[in-house]
């Protein structure tokens, strides 16, 4: 008798999406009954974390991402969920320091221009503007030595 020609292996492969598919409709199921749980808890004022809705605090926590296992960052803000990796995480810790530094530079330079030179806030703003100029043109530059002192090596 001849073979079909989709061979053997379908009928195993259709009852394993099958199975598939049935494993991801309870699974799915479970979770619609933790969500309408929470939700139920929520209307009456019943939160695991009362903290996680405050606007002023960003939470974060570790987990693992369920379909490949891999590290994941989680960043919860009120309501809002992001999800990164660890290398986008890193990235973006890594951004935040940079801006911390800034904001701190800002300050001071504000600060010392307005008050201890005593040119006052105009000139201080000023100054401010001209100062963000130039971090903004060496974060742009590749080789930041001959941004900072005007030589070309090349």
């Amino acid at each position: 008798m001849p073979q079909p020609f989709y061979g053997s292996d379908v009928p195993d492969a259709a009852a394993a999406a099958v199975n598939q598919l049935r494993d991801d409709v309870e699974r799915l199921a479970a979770a619609n009954r933790v969500l309408e749980r929470r939700l139920a808890d929520a209307l009456v004022g019943k939160v695991e974390d009362p903290h996680m809705f405050d606007a002023a605090a960003i939470w974060t926590k570790s987990i693992i991402s369920a379909q490949t296992g891999e590290p994941k960052i989680e960043f919860r803000w009120s309501a809002q969920i992001c999800q990164m990796t660890v290398a986008e995480a890193q990235d973006f810790a890594h951004t935040v320091l940079l801006v911390v530094a800034a904001a701190e530079a800002d300050a001071f330079l504000f600060n010392f221009i307005a008050g201890q030179v005593g040119a006052g806030p105009a000139a201080g703003a000023q100054m401010l503007v001209a100062f963000r100029q130039f971090r903004d043109r060496l974060a742009d530059e590749p080789d930041r030595r001959a941004a900072l002192t005007g030589e070309n090596d090349g």
